[in-house]
């Protein structure tokens, strides 16, 4: 999550499975958030369709575009995180590891990847985050 803060391109393309991530690091996203905000660094999120993924729609700032998918058929068990010429991959398993993968051509495929599913996943979205958004 750190390397993130130093994205020169200002988005993150973010898959999230954030209620296990929460799980290891209760405290480190609130301030995170702040910092990436302050840095200027938007994010374009799938989020599961959980309490996690609702509050996090909820919180967002209005530089981030958070959506939830359907937990039942996308259950994401793993983070990946898609930011200038890398990819970082995390997982909550053992207490927490990480891996990223720096190559300009791996990361500008899964970016379009990324973007394809994220379209395609705002509209199977049942939950308007708006509507979230709202109830605060």
């Amino acid at each position: 999550f750190e390397d993130t803060l130093s994205c020169k391109e200002k988005l993150i393309r973010i898959s999230s499975s954030a209620k296990n991530h929460m799980s290891i690091l209760p405290d480190y996203f609130p301030d995170y958030v702040k910092r990436r905000i302050k840095l200027g660094i938007k994010m374009h999120g799938m989020h599961p369709d959980d309490d996690i993924g609702r509050m996090i729609v909820r919180t967002s700032p209005p530089l981030d575009e958070p959506i939830l998918i359907p937990q039942n058929k996308y259950s994401l068990s793993t983070d990946m995180a898609i930011y200038d010429n890398k990819i970082g991959y995390m997982s909550s398993e053992g207490g927490g590891y990480a891996i990223i993968i720096e190559n300009d051509v791996l990361a500008e495929d899964m970016k379009k990847i990324f973007d394809l599913a994220w379209e395609q996943a705002k509209r199977l979205s049942k939950i308007s985050t708006k509507t979230i958004k709202n109830k605060t």
